[in-house]
């Protein structure tokens, strides 16, 4: 289904968009989870981010 696709797509686009805003992760970090995106689900991108926070 294209449009599910499309909308879980923006959905983790806006969960990175919002990590990046906070701070929570460096551009270096986003450009690393936008290539192994399409293997991670929204819930993987937020706990691959609080990791990526509480390992600071």
């Amino acid at each position: 289904n294209t449009t599910h696709y499309r909308a879980r797509s923006a959905a983790r686009a806006g969960t990175i968009g919002i990590l990046f805003s906070m701070s929570m992760i460096t551009s270096l970090e986003v450009a690393t989870i936008m290539d192994t995106l399409p293997v991670l689900d929204t819930s993987e991108v937020q706990m691959l981010g609080s990791h990526l926070y509480s390992s600071r």
